[in-house]
């Protein structure tokens, strides 16, 4: 089904990765006729007919316009640009459907995807993630097989991607692999400081459905002062000098 984008992809220095992941409705035909060309030239609304004769069905229809409105860039832990932040991959794409794979879930679909990845980009502790869809997707895991000097790297999230228009920023995944502040790869050290500021948020405006930002109240069911001043008990959170619950 996808031989002609697997077929031109040059498999030199390429690390194999299998993604899996859970549309919203892969049966939505609304969703599919809707599509709009994304960035890198995606296929168009308009041709969904001849799709549906070449393919045959909807539901084939529908991973082959996954495959090129779900993109994908490996971040690298080990090896630093010049300004000291983890090396950047060049953009990939999902392939097409792996069916042997025993251990899905219900609903779950698996991708191969191939990222070009030199001997000098290092081992990769991170990845990008676009979804040029206009609906969200659930992604599941990433995982990266026979990473040079490294082995398998395991990036899973059970996580919300949506609409890359509505991100300030890309998504952002880390591997499966814990470290203290003072521990964290030197070439990771950016990307966690920038996913911390998204996450934390600038403490204005509404809390969106697509965003994951934590937020504070106050906290001020600490004492009675309606039944003794002396009771009552300072309001922790939103003051300069108590601005945490």
């Amino acid at each position: 089904m996808f031989s002609g984008i697997t077929g031109i992809i040059n498999r030199g220095e390429k690390l194999k990765g299998t993604v899996v992941l859970m549309q919203k409705n892969v049966l939505d035909v609304n969703e599919l006729t809707s599509i709009k060309s994304n960035p890198v030239g995606g296929i168009i609304g308009g041709a969904i007919g001849g799709a549906f004769g070449a393919v045959g069905t909807v539901l084939d229809t529908a991973t082959a316009f996954l495959g090129r409105n779900v993109a994908l860039k490996l971040i690298s832990a080990t090896s630093a640009d010049g300004s000291g932040k983890g090396k950047v991959g060049k953009q990939t794409f999902l392939e097409g459907v792996i069916t042997s794979i025993p251990t899905l879930g219900d609903k779950q679909n698996a991708y191969s995807v191939h990222f070009e990845w030199g001997s000098d980009m290092g081992i990769p502790g991170a990845f990008y993630i676009e979804n040029f869809l206009q609906h969200e997707f659930f992604l599941v895991s990433l995982t990266l097989e026979d990473v040079p000097n490294h082995g398998t790297i395991n990036f899973v999230y059970n996580s919300w991607v949506y609409n890359d228009k509505k991100y300030k920023s890309d998504r952002i995944f880390f591997a499966n692999k814990t470290y203290l502040p003072s521990e964290t790869p030197a070439p990771l050290v950016y990307y966690r400081q920038e996913e911390l500021k998204t996450l934390r948020g600038d403490g204005k405006g509404e809390r969106k459905e697509w965003e994951r930002i934590y937020d504070y109240d106050v906290y001020n069911d600490l004492g009675e002062p309606d039944s003794k001043p002396t009771l009552g008990r300072p309001v922790l959170g939103g003051s300069s000098t108590l601005p945490y619950p």
